[in-house]
């Protein structure tokens, strides 16, 4: 009465099929990644996370420039933390911090220079507006500026990446004098 038709005849039923095709995805990820690393300089980013079985998490990100020069962020791994290894912290060979207060002077500078330049403009909602339209009428593929966060670097490197990005418009932005002065700049 019914027939199966043949292409549903070819797919496994096996309750390991996906899950080993997931992982095998998940190698070749990794794999693609490692093979990336290999070839370029990168930073990483060491955070911890508490999941919701009171599990806590080591996750390292990593940051990379890719073969046309993008910027790219990526999860290297995430592993559970061992809290009860007893492990003496006073022992840690190196430990370097990517914030504002640990920045040599000229970096945090800039960074600083940056981050007000960046306050200013998404301060006033109207200058906010008018930076969105003039990005809009240039073509620009970002129309607005990011906030940087505390919480983590990568953040800021996203905040700096698209001021670089819309440099020449934000110049334009603050030389029109009769917008800034308006806007009491």
């Amino acid at each position: 009465m019914y027939e199966k038709p043949d292409n549903i005849m070819k797919i496994p039923l096996s309750n390991n099929t996906i899950s080993r095709s997931i992982d095998e995805m998940a190698n070749d990820v990794k794999h693609q990644l490692i093979n990336i690393l290999h070839r370029s300089e990168f930073s990483i980013q060491v955070d911890d996370s508490t999941v919701v079985d009171n599990q806590c998490l080591m996750m390292v990100y990593v940051r990379y420039f890719s073969e046309d020069l993008q910027s790219c962020d990526e999860m290297l791994f995430t592993e559970k933390l061992l809290l009860d290894s007893n492990i003496n912290c006073s022992l840690l060979g190196t430990l370097a911090a990517f914030s504002g207060k640990n920045m040599n002077s000229r970096l945090n500078g800039a960074l600083q220079l940056v981050i007000k330049t960046v306050n200013k403009l998404k301060f006033n909602p109207l200058s906010h507006r008018f930076f969105r339209e003039l990005c809009l009428r240039n073509d620009e593929v970002h129309t607005k500026l990011l906030y940087p966060t505390e919480v983590r670097w990568l953040s800021k490197g996203n905040c700096v990446l698209h001021f670089v990005e819309l440099f020449h418009i934000i110049v334009s932005f603050f030389e029109d004098t009769s917008l800034s002065a308006s806007l009491g700049f």
